[in-house]
Formats: structure tokens, C-alpha cells, sequence
């Protein structure tokens, strides 16, 4: 049984968690709109389900077809390793934030940064991808060795279902390109360690 100390542990960190959960999906700034301004969101929720099913469909059938035996060891590892990628994703992240400060701080360091940003961006949209064919996976029961393709539709409709409500729509991505980015770099750290 836990001791008292530690179930407070779990109760702060719980709370912590709760708490920056709600930082993250309220809208700070509709607290800060003029009142007598209407705000219409830019796409109503079908448009957005519309549009979000139709680019996950075309890139993932893109990814998946381009490099099938890579998707598959990126889904392979999301599903058997989720906490390994989710945490080498958050520190992509953080270790991409700080290098690319570094680099803005000089000259020859901002001829780097402008490529490095638009290489990071498809590296990132395919991790998004990836993420999202995963899900498919695991909605659909996906085992290795079989096709990706049904994970394809079927997570392209749960992302786009998901993306199109506005207070989930940005945590969804960010939580979707974590584990992908994560997993991409998890791949990449053990293939250079050897």
C-alpha cells in the first residue's frame, strides 16, 4: 500500500496535470476580444472533419506507400514502446527549441536554421502521419505484418473526427506529433548507437 507521502504525490501531480490540461484547452483569447465583435470560428466543425479526413487520407496513403516497411516499424513502435516515444518526443522537442535558439544567435546559424526549420516540418508532418495511422492501428486490431491500409482510413476518420472539435483539435495534434516525432527519434538514436 502507498504510504501517505506518496499518495499525496500522486494527488499533486494529478492536479498539476488537471490544471495545465485546462491552461491548455482554454481559449485565453476570447477573454480578450472587444464585446461587441462577434468571433465565427474560420471553419465550421463539418468543413474541418471534411478537410482533416481528406489530408490524413492522402498523406497517409503517401507515407504508407512510399516507404510501407518504415510505417510499419513506426507504428510497431508507438504501439509496444508509447511511453519511450512519447518522452524521446518531448525532449525532440525541447533539445530542437534550444539548438535552434542557438542557432538564431549567429549569422552562419541562420543560414542552417531557415533549411533545418523546413526539414523539421516534414519530418514533423510525417510523424503527425505516422501517429495517425497508429491509431488506425490499434482501432482496428492491426498485428504486424498485415496491411496498413485499413489503419489508414480508419485513423484518418478518428483524427479528423477529433481535430475537428475546436478545445481538442491542438492538443490532439501536439499529442499525435509527440508520440511520432518520439518514435522517429527513438529509431534514429538506436540506429546510431549501433
Amino acid at each position: 500500500m502507498p504510504s501517505s507521502t506518496h499518495r499525496r504525490s500522486i494527488v499533486t501531480l494529478t492536479a498539476a496535470l488537471a490544471v495545465g490540461l485546462g491552461c491548455l484547452v482554454a481559449d485565453p483569447a476570447a477573454a480578450q476580444s472587444i464585446p461587441d465583435t462577434p468571433r465565427r470560428p474560420v471553419f465550421g466543425p463539418v468543413l474541418a472533419f471534411v478537410a482533416g479526413l481528406a489530408v490524413n487520407l492522402v498523406l497517409g496513403a503517401i507515407v504508407v506507400g512510399v516507404a510501407p516497411d518504415y510505417s510499419e516499424a513506426i507504428v510497431r513502435r508507438i504501439r509496444s514502446e508509447p511511453v519511450e516515444s512519447f518522452v524521446f518526443g518531448i525532449a525532440t522537442l525541447i533539445a530542437t527549441l534550444v539548438v535552434a535558439v542557438l542557432l538564431a544567435i549567429t549569422i552562419i546559424g541562420l543560414v542552417v536554421l531557415v533549411p533545418g526549420a523546413f526539414l523539421l516540418a516534414i519530418v514533423g508532418l510525417v510523424a503527425n502521419v505516422l501517429a495517425t495511422v497508429t491509431v488506425g492501428a490499434v482501432a482496428t486490431g492491426w498485428s504486424e505484418g498485415s496491411s496498413l491500409w485499413t489503419s489508414v482510413a480508419v485513423g484518418a476518420v478518428v483524427v479528423a473526427l477529433l481535430t475537428a472539435i475546436p478545445v481538442v483539435s491542438d492538443l490532439t495534434n501536439f499529442v499525435l506529433g509527440t508520440f511520432g516525432m518520439g518514435a522517429i527519434a527513438a529509431r534514429v538514436w538506436e540506429r546510431r548507437r549501433g
